[in-house]
């Protein structure tokens, strides 16, 4: 799916990421981790082609497809390509009603073909439903977080990123959430890269982990493995 070989990149003068090697198997869901400030924003806006890679290979490859060099590829064609984002401060267009937040989501990646909102959308989320004729910013918190869900999952990616999902919810929204990558994950397929801090949730719904430490890999594995030594000498 997306394999990344020594990944480095520099603000300025700051070298942020340190040969840091990621392989996102489909579907599969891997999560990384790290104190703020240790990488894990920047690694995923070199992913999405808002940050440049300095050196290193991303390559992605979908079944029965030749691999293709994510680096070559524009940032605003890589939704098109299969790859959603939801960033950690949600981006919602809070002025628009939440059906012309999915539908402006379709017509930014889409050049051509139908422009309808997939019945998944609302399988998952029947609340926006009932409120897509509501203004972003007049819906809870939660219900923001699933609009910007939501305008991820309207081009149906093979690929979605979450930053930071759970910041802020209350434990039976963070239960909600964790039950719905489950399903994304399981039952649709997708696969998911997540930036998490809470190793509970983790546990829950990640299969493979990746660790940064001032922007290096300092440990991955399964998460089974993610133990007890690795948090209390990297994570606090």
């Amino acid at each position: 799916m997306l394999s990344l070989r020594a990944i480095n990149q520099f603000y300025g003068q700051n070298h942020t990421l340190w040969d840091v090697d990621l392989d996102l198997m489909p579907g599969s869901c891997t999560a990384v981790l790290g104190q703020h400030g240790m990488g894990k924003t920047t690694l995923v806006n070199c992913i999405m082609g808002y940050l440049p890679v300095n050196s290193g290979t991303m390559t992605w490859q979908e079944k029965n497809a030749p691999p293709r060099d994510l680096n070559l590829q524009p940032s605003e064609q890589r939704a098109g390509m299969g790859i959603g984002y939801v960033p950690q401060a949600r981006h919602i267009f809070s002025q628009m009603s939440v059906e012309d937040n999915l539908m402006i989501a379709l017509k930014a990646a889409r050049s051509n073909g139908p422009l309808a909102i997939p019945p998944m959308i609302f399988d998952l989320f029947p609340h926006l439903y009932d409120l897509r004729h509501q203004r972003g910013g007049d819906l809870s918190l939660d219900q923001q977080q699933q609009l910007a869900l939501a305008r991820a999952l309207v081009l149906q990616p093979k690929l979605l990123i979450l930053d930071e999902p759970t910041e802020g919810m209350s434990p039976w929204l963070e239960e909600d959430m964790g039950n719905l990558l489950r399903c994304l994950n399981h039952q649709y397929g997708m696969t998911i890269l997540l930036l998490e801090q809470r190793i509970s949730f983790i546990r829950r719904v990640a299969d493979y982990f990746l660790l940064l430490h001032r922007g290096r890999n300092v440990a991955t594995g399964r998460v089974a493995q993610l133990d007890e030594g690795m948090i209390n000498k990297w994570l606090t």
